[in-house]
């Protein structure tokens, strides 16, 4: 019979085991979630990684942009253009 503290182990192993590997089966799954439904800017940007390392590069471009539009500023460098927010603020000295 197993100890109790061998039993803790085993089961926290298992559990981050399958959490895991749930994350990297669903990890476009769950970017693209968070970036359309909560209007995550950092998840767009991470799901346009994604799509660039897989050759999709149109809906890499669009989730780049929607994630400029979220202000999300390395984006828009990567974008090369400036967040909605820098361009109609205006400036005070």
């Amino acid at each position: 019979m197993m100890k109790r503290y061998k039993k803790n182990w085993t089961f926290f192993g298992v559990f981050f085991l399958l959490l895991g590997g749930s994350y990297v089966l669903f990890k476009r799954d769950i970017f693209l979630y968070v970036c359309e439904n909560e209007n995550n800017a950092p998840a767009c940007f991470l799901l346009s990684d994604l799509y660039h390392q897989d050759g999709l590069a149109a809906k890499s471009q669009k989730y780049l942009e929607l994630s400029c539009q979220n202000k999300y500023e390395i984006a828009c460098t990567k974008l090369n253009k400036a967040p909605k927010e820098a361009l109609s603020s205006p400036i005070v000295k």
